[in-house]
């Protein structure tokens, strides 16, 4: 690693004085904020919930109709988890002694119009001004978060470049920030040049989701959890020429496809990208199992003294999600198969695997083991935490399984000509009322941890004797 001290701002602190203000900074921002855009989702899938069932609810508003709540409840569950993930992403750069405080216009600059394109996508959404965009950003707020990233970028570069040796957790995050300005540039051109019209401008959007998700975020999560598994463990990884392995199988297999975990292959486009899809779904699956069989070898020793962890069950529970979505993803890779849940709820609880199962977990996960660290401090209470746990992980499980439960008897029925399409909805809508349900406590859960998060901002120390918050640690 080269490290320089002809920074000025810096020449009169210590190493660990450096990075301990560099964490404090970008919790106090990045942090921040992206717990703020979760409670704003969690608010968003809530009404997106409530339309659902009750679609004559606010009729007398445009702005309020179904599709544009879910629009809007997925660009700012994007906005949160893209903010918390670049908040891990920039902390593991930190940690190898690389700052971006030095930088602080620059970095205030990018910040801004990264949380300004959410807001504008927002409006854009609920306004109904959708063209020229994509299935994530609408028009406007794309140019501005390709702004707020192109600003960044060569701080990053110049961060990631000085580093001799990159560990496999920095490959990754390495990975998100050399392929995204390739996608957003792409993207800009083919929308503004109204290219994204008909079959394969659907193909183009599919192919720009893709990238979003498992060749920008995907890898910062993936990178969280290698960065936890060694903090779990004093002793270094033993095999970590496999995970450089399944990097290069992760990198090569997503940039071969189109399609991201959540996704289906276009029926459409030509037989042999199908093939290379199927190739590339297989690899990916691949890659991921090596990553989390390695992991699993690396920990095993320590499990027993691990479940005593605050944060464990968090990186348990989401390592499990993205090994199942590994598996499923390699299962409907084959066309024959995908083909049988094509236009079912299966793509819905792929989601919830992904977004809830994983980036939300690993997310809290870190907050709640690195953290204290950072900030030399004590969570207020050890059973808001546990509980947070619990709310998050029954109201993930118990949606996927309905989501599951539904998905199959879409298959079955929608397959028997005989039986109407309507009295199919009308059987799996309870399964449906699950998932609603299971928003009020995905949003329970993200208002304790952002109380907990701003009570250790405060340093607020409760008392045992007459409060609520028992057991600090």
């Amino acid at each position: 690693m080269i490290f320089s001290n002809t920074d000025p701002s810096y020449e009169f602190l210590p190493r660990e004085d450096n990075i301990k203000t560099e964490n404090e900074y970008l919790t106090i921002s990045l942090g921040s904020l992206s717990l703020l855009w979760l409670l704003l989702s969690g608010l968003f899938l809530l009404v997106e919930s409530i339309k659902l069932h009750a679609p004559e609810l606010f009729n007398q508003l445009s702005w309020l109709s179904y599709g544009k709540i879910h629009q809007a409840a997925q660009l700012t569950l994007l906005g949160a988890l893209t903010q918390g993930l670049l908040w891990m992403g920039f902390s593991f750069i930190v940690s190898n002694r690389q700052f971006f405080k030095r930088l602080n216009s620059l970095f205030f600059i990018s910040l801004s119009l990264l949380n300004i394109s959410f807001i504008v996508g927002i409006i854009e959404l609920l306004s109904g001004n959708s063209g020229h965009g994509t299935f994530i950003f609408p028009p406007y707020s794309l140019i501005l978060f390709s702004l707020g990233f192109f600003f960044l970028l060569p701080l990053l570069w110049d961060s990631l470049f000085k580093i001799q040796r990159l560990s496999p957790s920095l490959m990754f995050v390495a990975l998100s920030f050399w392929t995204v300005p390739f996608s957003l540039v792409t993207i800009l051109f083919l929308s503004w040049g109204g290219y994204l019209q008909g079959a394969y401008g659907s193909w183009a959007l599919s192919w720009f989701s893709h990238h979003f998700l498992s060749l920008f975020l995907l890898p910062l999560g993936i990178a969280t959890v290698l960065e936890l598994a060694q903090k779990y463990s004093p002793k270094p990884i033993q095999n970590p020429a496999s995970l450089r392995f399944a990097f290069w199988i992760y990198a090569i297999s997503n940039l071969m496809t189109s399609g991201d975990l959540i996704g289906t292959p276009l029926p459409f486009i030509p037989a042999w990208l199908r093939s290379l899809q199927t190739v590339g779904s297989l690899f990916l699956s691949f890659s991921i199992l090596i990553i989390l069989l390695t992991l699993f070898r690396h920990l095993k020793p320590l499990l027993s003294d691990l479940k005593n962890e605050l944060s464990f069950p968090f990186f348990a529970f989401a390592t499990a999600s993205l090994a199942l979505l590994g598996v499923l993803k390699a299962l409907l890779a084959f066309q024959e198969i995908g083909k049988w849940v094509q236009f079912s709820t299966m793509t819905n609880a792929l989601q919830t695997l992904l977004y809830f199962g994983f980036f939300t977990m690993i997310f809290f996960a870190w907050i709640y083991h690195q953290l204290p660290l950072l900030l030399e401090r004590v969570w207020a209470s050890s059973s808001l935490i546990q509980t947070h746990f619990w709310l998050s992980a029954l109201s993930t499980g118990i949606t996927t399984l309905a989501l599951f439960i539904a998905s199959g008897l879409q298959t079955y029925r929608n397959a028997i000509s005989e039986i109407p399409f309507l009295s199919t909805v009308m059987i799996i809508r309870p399964l449906l009322w699950i998932q609603s349900l299971s928003r009020v406590f995905q949003f329970s859960g993200i208002l304790m941890i952002s109380l907990l998060f701003l009570l250790l901002l405060l340093n607020w120390k409760p008392n045992p004797k007459n409060s609520m918050f028992s057991n600090p640690r």
